[in-house]
């Protein structure tokens, strides 16, 4: 019996050290995060938005007494990952924003909660992202300086309007192009595809952005899945915005002239989704100087 409890103990003590050793039995040090905030972070200024709102009450639990707001995201204990966080539950952030002008910003299993990552999208795109220097392991910590005034799109709309369809469940609202009309060869094209899905979409596509010179040659193009691996198409909500983007390369040696900019959709297989009866939609017309 007492070699069962010596052994019984023996291994308990080295499981429980792997969790401390092995990342693979590593636990989410929660306590680490907080006493980070703690040091280096000011309740008077800081919020603390938490992505994957099912562990707010064990950061609530570790921070309460210092006074920092906590705005989780999604605020239920329970996730749906059908239903991931949409533009429109950017409203906490907006929340955040007015009480507060720098936000921590911690991640934990965000691929659950905000797939598509628009939290930390906008963060990235209006605040001002400053070092948090300590790896906590799967939990992400980032740091924002977010100027006073800033407002966060919680109705997302594309500075060019279209209205491209494949079949009836997919819509392209419009993009997003910088630079908007002109460009150098060897510079690149940052393109923003504004999808609306009308209905489930049955599988999964990906998307290429393609620069096709006035000979009806391809000239550069990116490819990948529309959005995400983690955000596919097949999980696209009906009526939910879904930004997509695309950064396209122009060659050095890229002839100057009139470029047309279009996209496609294809499966893994490589079989187009026509649009409007086609194989590919045309976005815009831009010039490529030398």
């Amino acid at each position: 019996y007492g070699l069962m409890v010596f052994t019984l103990g023996y291994g308990m003590m080295w499981a429980t050290l792997g969790q401390f050793t092995d990342p693979a039995l590593a636990r989410p040090d929660f306590r680490a995060v907080s006493q980070y905030i703690r040091q280096h972070g000011d309740p008077a200024r800081d919020a603390v938005v938490l992505v994957g709102g099912h562990f707010a009450p064990v950061m609530r639990y570790y921070l309460d007494d210092a006074g920092f707001d906590l705005y989780p995201m999604p605020p239920g204990l329970i996730q749906n990952v059908d239903k991931p966080l949409r533009y429109a539950d950017l409203s906490a952030l907006n929340d955040a924003a007015a009480d507060h002008n720098r936000v921590w910003l911690a991640l934990w299993q965000r691929e659950l909660a905000d797939p598509g990552g628009i939290v930390l999208d906008e963060l990235l795109r209006r605040g001002v992202r400053r070092e948090v220097a300590a790896d906590f392991g799967e939990i992400n910590l980032l740091f924002f300086d977010v100027p006073q005034g800033t407002t966060f799109e919680t109705k997302p709309q594309p500075a060019n309007p279209t209205d491209r369809v494949w079949g009836d469940a997919l819509a392209l609202k419009g993009f997003d192009l910088a630079p908007p009309a002109n460009a150098p060869a060897g510079d690149t094209l940052d393109v923003t595809l504004h999808w609306l899905p009308r209905a489930a979409i049955g599988k999964d596509y990906l998307a290429s952005v393609q620069l096709i010179g006035p000979d009806g040659k391809l000239y550069a193009q990116a490819d990948h899945m529309a959005h995400s691996d983690f955000y596919p198409t097949s999980l696209w909500q009906k009526g939910e915005a879904v930004l997509d983007r695309y950064a396209v390369a122009i060659p050095p040696d890229t002839p100057p002239g009139d470029y047309l900019l279009q996209v496609v959709l294809y499966d893994r297989d490589g079989a187009r989704w026509l649009v409007d009866g086609q194989e590919t939609a045309p976005l815009t017309t831009l010039r490529i100087a030398p």
